[in-house]
C-alpha cells in the first residue's frame, strides 16, 4: 500500500509543475537554519516528506543516484547527522514544535 501511494505521489509530481519540490517552501526556517541549498532542500523534501528512493529522486530531478548520494552526504554534514533517519527526526521535531493546535484543543 505504501509503495503504491509513493508511486502515485511521484507521478503527480512529474505531471503537475505546481507540485514540484522547488515550489514548496513550508519549512523555510528549517532550511535556512542549516544553510541548505535549493537542491538540497528539494532532495530533503523528496526523501523525508515523500519517502522517495535515490533512484526515484534521480528520475525526478534528472540526476544520477550517485549525485543524489553526494547531495545527501552534504546534507548530513551540514546538519551534523550520521544518517538520513537523524535528519528525518530533526525535520519532524521541527514540524511538531511549529504545530499550532486548533482552537478547539486549546479550550480543553
Amino acid at each position: 500500500m505504501r509503495r503504491a501511494l509513493t508511486e502515485l505521489l511521484f507521478e503527480e509530481l512529474k505531471r503537475d509543475e505546481s507540485l514540484q519540490p522547488s515550489h514548496i517552501h513550508p519549512l523555510q526556517k528549517f532550511i535556512t537554519a542549516y544553510a541548505l541549498t535549493e537542491r538540497e532542500r528539494d532532495l530533503l523534501y523528496a526523501i523525508c516528506l515523500f519517502g522517495f528512493s535515490n533512484e526515484k529522486i534521480g528520475e525526478l530531478f534528472n540526476i544520477s543516484p550517485h549525485t543524489v548520494k553526494n547531495h545527501i552526504s552534504k546534507i548530513l554534514i551540514k546538519m551534523n547527522a550520521r544518517s538520513i533517519r537523524e535528519v528525518q527526526a530533526a525535520l519532524f521535531r521541527y514540524l511538531i514544535s511549529e504545530y499550532e493546535p486548533c482552537e478547539r484543543n486549546k479550550e480543553e
